[in-house]
Order: structure tokens, then C-alpha cells, then sequence
């Protein structure tokens, strides 16, 4: 190597860093799949993974030539040290790269001594790479039998990546410790679903399922926007409580679901989604399989992710759906939960969705557990999924609510006011465990079998055009919104007035004063979580690629 000039060694360098990029991307690889949660795939697997260590590959070649100019600057120290700390330079730059997101999270909450305590990891990971390749390269120059880098470097990154395809298939998908004959429960949410949209389109498996179910048809969703709403319809708490207000924000780990609890029963637990609206908001707890791979598998490793962005956020109905008659074929023995997240868009609309119902309940006809299965079919707001949404107007927050039922006894319609912070507590009636003292709501059964004919008064909360946040109250036929802000109040007669048109607070100033009586302490709880901060631009951009927000 002293003999060499100094553009051999550059390059030589370079690409011992590209191999040591290689087995980086093999060990991310295994180390992700098998921390991941989606369905088990081999081509899928295999796929991210030979991308991730070729992607890998080129960055820790790029690093190696960015690095060379060691050897320009220190041309008096001997040739094998100027390429260990080439190597060494390159290797604290991919650890720099794997570190980067996970330093501008901490950076984002405002916890700076710990971005900057992982900020220094890569300096010593140059110090130790520098240090070990020294050692190795100084035995090559005294002529010593050394390991042949290259080739255990490529074998090493190959065998992580098969690892990580075999890890993948042998994951525990849950449902081993439930106990047999247990009922199952499959609840499918569609964003932009609501009872403005008008009739069912006749003959479809929605219409069908109202024909053999029972149809709540003054059913609220809590927000126009969909984290809050599919926050409320896992926790059974308002999102005033579960404090996920709009779509920036997230839901708290701390916060306990249904679907923890029917997990930790040893249900098998699955989630299937169309859109990355539900994707890093906390939205996952409780899931062993949580699906939410919308972009195909070569998108997928991190580092690819961060360069493209969110280029690509939802993903057809029909092939979510498919995703889940997948992993109904292995799990269909077992009880189980699972939620099928779909989309009402500008580009698929209503009958797009209904195929994808018709094929929910197929698959559950095909594995012969439709009829002890709680299906439930639920709009999560109003207003396309792909549009902004503001304000609480009943076009976005009355929603389509049908539960299926099979065993009790069937009520065609139930016209008193429900809410999505029900579901729950009627998920664990429908399983026979306790209700959780923590939810808000009530269970929706006993409407079937006559326990209960009143209906329940619901906040709302929402945004205005600008952003500032609203807050509302809706009991059947009366609507009150209030504008915290501009000290504003609005109120509408949905029985005179569905389409909200005529503002009647003035004509209705006791209704108007019992509303901001209730809404007291909902008032208090908005006007603290509303200064929390929202989430970071990642978070942002997805919403701006969904068409949330401009």
C-alpha cells in the first residue's frame, strides 16, 4: 500500500467503505424486519432488504470518496493509517445517516441534551472504526493472513437479509393464548363516509348489511378530522380527553385501547390500512399486525423514504382488502380483532368502498366466521379524505353506523343519537369481558335487545378555515358550535334546518346557555391541549401528499 499512488488508495478505500455500507444495510434490514409489524411477506422482505443494503452500499462508497482527501492532507503518515481513517470517517457518516431522523425527532421535543448526547455517537464510531481498520490494514502490510474483506463483507450483508425474510415469516402474529369459540370483531372505518352522501348504492354490500343489520342513524364522529375520530372509536374517550385533537397530532402511549386489552386476552390482532392519514400517530397500539405499507416494498428502507418523502400515501381499497383476506386464511381458527381502514376520495368513491365491504365480508363468508363475527362498518367524518375539512357541520361529523350482530336480536334502525366513542365498550360486550371504567361511551347492544332507547348528547371539536380551533355540542336535532377565539356562538335546528343555514342563537339564548354550561369543562380541557405543539414537518408533509392540508 506505500507504494501505491494516492489516487489506488482513494479509491481502494472507497469501496472497502461501500462493503462496510453493505453489511450496515444488512443489519438495518434484519433489525427492522424484525422489529416490523406489517404482514409477512418474502418478496416483500426480500425486496427492501437487497434495497437497503444496495442503497447502503453506494452511500458508504459515496462517503469513502468524500473522505479520500485524507490522503492528500496527511501525506507524510504511512498509507495504511490515511485509509483507515478513510474508512473510519465513512463508517461514523452511515452511523450519522441511521442516527439523523432519530436526532431531529429529539430535536423536534424540544429535547436538545439528548440530540446532542446521540449527535456524538457517530464520533465515536469514527474513533473505533478508524482504530479497528488500523489494526487489520497494518497486519496486510506486514504480509499477515487477514480475513478477505470483500467477500465476508458481501457474504454478511446477503445472510442478515436472508435472516430478516426468514425472521419475517416466523413472526408471532398473536392469537395463540385466546380461548376457542371466542366471537370475532372486524370493524371497517372509511374516511370522507358520511349520511350526506346519500343513498347506498342498491344492491351493494353496504345496503346489505343495513338489510341484515342494524343501522344507527344519528351516529357522530367527534372531529371532522380522522386521527381524533379513530382515536375516540379505539379508546372510547372524546378527543378533549384522549387529547389527538386534529390530524397533526398524536395519540399518547399511555392511553390504554380496546384492542390492547382484547390483545393482552390473547386475541390475534390486525390492522389493515389504505392511507397514512393512521400512520406514526399512535394509532397502532394493541396491533400485532399493523399493515400500513401503502408504497411498494423498494420505497420502503428509511433512507430511500426520506429522499422520495411521501411521494405515495394511500393505496387502492381493494388491495388493502386483499391484505386482509391474507391474514384471515392463516388466523380464521383463532378469535380475533381487526380493523380495515379505507378511504372515500375524489378518485375512489362510494362504490370503490362498497366492493371493498363486499369483499371484507367474502373473505369472512370464505373462512366460515362470519356468523360470530361483530362486523361493524363506521365513517370516521364527512367531507372527501382528500380535501380540507373545516368546521363541525353535520356533513362531516353525522356518519353512517351499522353493526351486524349475529345471534342477537336484530332492530332495523335505531334513531336516537349515538357516538364512535361507543364502539368499545360494545366490543367488549360482544367478547364478554368487563367494561373499561376509562371509556366515556355506552355499549351499543343493548339498543338490540332493548336495555336502552335514549340516546347521548356528544362534544365536538374541530377547526375553522384558519385553524382555530372550535368546539361543539350535538344532541339529535339541536347543533351549538362554539368559537373559543371570537367569543362567537352559533346555533341550528336540524330538524328545520338540516343543511345549517339559520343561525338561531339569538332566538335560542337558553339553549345557548345550558350548551355552554355542559360545555364548561370541555371549554378548559381545549384551551390547554390546544397550545401543545403538533407534530413535525414529516407529519405535515404526509398531510399535504394527502390533501389534508395545502
Amino acid at each position: 500500500m506505500e507504494g501505491w499512488s494516492i489516487g489506488r488508495r482513494w479509491t481502494w478505500g472507497a469501496g472497502r467503505a461501500a462493503a462496510l455500507g453493505a453489511v450496515a444495510g444488512g443489519l438495518d434490514a434484519l433489525v427492522r424486519t424484525l422489529g416490523a409489524r406489517g404482514l409477512p411477506d418474502v418478496v416483500d422482505d426480500l425486496v427492501r432488504g437487497l434495497v437497503t443494503v444496495l442503497v447502503l452500499a453506494l452511500v458508504g462508497g459515496l462517503l469513502g470518496l468524500l473522505a479520500g482527501p485524507v490522503h492528500t492532507l496527511r501525506r507524510e503518515a504511512p498509507g495504511y493509517r490515511n485509509v483507515a481513517l478513510q474508512l473510519g470517517l465513512a463508517g461514523g457518516g452511515l452511523v450519522a445517516v441511521e442516527l439523523a431522523p432519530w436526532i431531529a425527532a429529539l430535536l423536534g421535543e424540544g429535547r436538545t441534551n439528548a440530540a446532542v448526547a446521540m449527535a456524538l455517537v457517530p464520533v465515536g464510531g469514527v474513533a473505533t472504526l478508524t482504530l479497528n481498520a488500523r489494526f487489520w490494514l497494518a497486519r496486510r502490510e506486514l504480509g499477515r493472513s487477514t480475513m478477505p474483506f470483500l467477500p465476508v463483507a458481501l457474504g454478511a450483508a446477503v445472510l442478515c437479509v436472508g435472516l430478516a425474510v426468514l425472521g419475517g415469516q416466523t413472526r408471532d402474529t398473536g392469537g395463540s393464548f385466546a380461548l376457542d369459540g371466542d366471537p370475532d370483531v372486524v370493524v371497517v372505518s372509511v374516511d370522507g363516509l358520511s349520511v350526506a352522501d346519500g343513498p347506498l348504492p342498491a344492491g351493494g354490500a353496504l345496503a346489505q348489511l343495513v338489510a341484515t343489520g342494524t343501522s344507527f342513524t344519528q351516529a357522530v364522529a367527534p372531529s371532522a378530522d380522522a386521527v381524533p375520530s379513530l382515536a375516540a372509536l379505539w379508546t372510547g374517550l372524546h378527543p378533549l380527553r384522549h387529547s389527538a385533537l386534529a390530524d397533526d397530532r398524536a395519540l399518547p402511549a399511555g392511553l390504554r385501547t380496546v384492542v390492547e386489552r382484547l390483545e393482552t386476552e390473547g386475541y390475534a390482532t390486525a390492522a389493515f390500512l389504505s392511507s397514512a392519514v393512521a400512520t406514526g400517530v399512535g394509532l397502532d397500539q394493541g396491533f400485532r399486525v399493523f399493515d400500513d405499507a401503502v408504497a411498494p416494498a423498494w420505497a420502503r428502507p428509511p433512507l430511500v423514504a426520506r429522499v422520495l418523502g411521501p411521494w405515495r400515501v394511500r393505496r387502492p381499497a381493494l388491495a388493502t382488502v386483499a391484505r386482509f383476506g391474507q391474514w384471515l386464511d392463516g388466523h380464521a381458527h383463532l378469535p380475533f380483532v381487526a380493523w380495515v381502514h379505507l378511504e372515500q376520495t375524489a378518485d375512489q368513491g362510494l362504490p370503490e368502498v362498497d366492493a371493498a365491504v363486499a369483499q371484507v365480508l367474502a373473505a369472512l363468508q370464505r373462512a366460515e366466521v362470519l356468523d360470530r363475527t361483530l362486523v361493524v362498518v363506521v365513517g370516521t367524518h364527512g367531507g372527501q379524505a382528500d380535501a380540507p375539512r373545516a368546521g363541525l357541520g353535520d356533513a362531516l361529523v353525522h356518519v353512517p353506523l351499522v353493526l351486524r350482530a349475529p345471534g342477537r336480536p336484530r332492530v332495523p334502525a335505531v334513531d336516537v343519537q349515538v357516538r364512535l366513542v361507543d364502539l368499545p365498550l360494545t366490543v367488549l360486550a360482544w367478547v364478554g369481558l368487563d367494561r373499561n371504567d376509562e371509556a366515556e361511551g355506552i355499549e351499543l347492544l343493548g339498543f338490540l335487545d332493548g336495555r336502552r332507547d335514549q340516546g347521548v348528547w356528544t362534544p365536538l371539536v374541530g377547526r375553522a378555515g384558519d385553524g382555530r380551533f372550535l368546539l361543539g355540542l350535538r344532541q339529535e336535532e339541536v347543533k351549538v358550535v362554539l368559537d373559543p377565539a371570537l367569543d362567537d356562538a352559533e346555533v341550528y335546528d336540524l330538524a328545520e334546518d338540516p343543511g345549517e343555514e339559520r343561525n338561531v342563537a339569538a332566538q335560542q339564548a337558553k339553549a345557548l346557555e345550558q350548551a355552554r354550561s355542559l360545555l364548561g369543562p370541555d371549554l378548559a380541557a381545549l384551551r390547554r391541549l390546544e397550545a401543545q405543539p403538533a407534530l413535525g414537518p414529516a407529519r405535515l408533509d404526509v398531510l399535504r401528499a394527502l390533501g389534508v392540508m395545502r
